[in-house]
């Protein structure tokens, strides 16, 4: 593997001083990811391999939060590579869901190379109150 660039370096060490969660990459920055940051990426299996796919393209968001949950992942980190490799420099699938949803939040973003927290929608305890007494 060669070594990251300064963009990469930068968002690794970011992510290692966020608190514990497992992070969604691509595959072959997987060793990097969990040398530099302390953070645990997925090992990829085929099942895992077919719905990280699944996961890059999704365009609903409610398709994305099951294998997110499934996983347990907590962080993705999207860099420009990626942006062209997977999403062909159009801003869709995965990409475009951590950009525009309220369940993620933006912990890094410099050059291209960005860091999103996945939060869990928190399940409702009670959906259905009784309106009137």
């Amino acid at each position: 593997t060669s070594l990251p660039d300064s963009n990469m370096q930068d968002a690794l060490l970011e992510l290692k001083d966020l608190p514990n969660g497992k992070v969604l990459t691509l595959d072959k920055y997987g060793s990097l990811v969990e040398h530099v940051s302390s953070k645990q990426v997925p090992t990829r299996d085929a099942e895992i391999i077919a719905d990280v796919e699944t996961l890059f393209m999704a365009a609903r968001l409610i398709d994305a939060e099951s294998l997110l949950q499934k996983y347990n992942l907590r962080y993705i980190l999207i860099t420009p590579e990626m942006k062209e490799e997977i999403w062909e420099g159009r801003e869709h699938g995965l990409w475009f869901l951590v950009k525009h949803s309220e369940s993620f939040f933006k912990k890094y973003d410099s050059e291209g190379t960005g860091i999103w927290e996945y939060v869990a929608p928190v399940e409702d305890e009670n959906p259905n109150p009784v309106e009137g007494g």
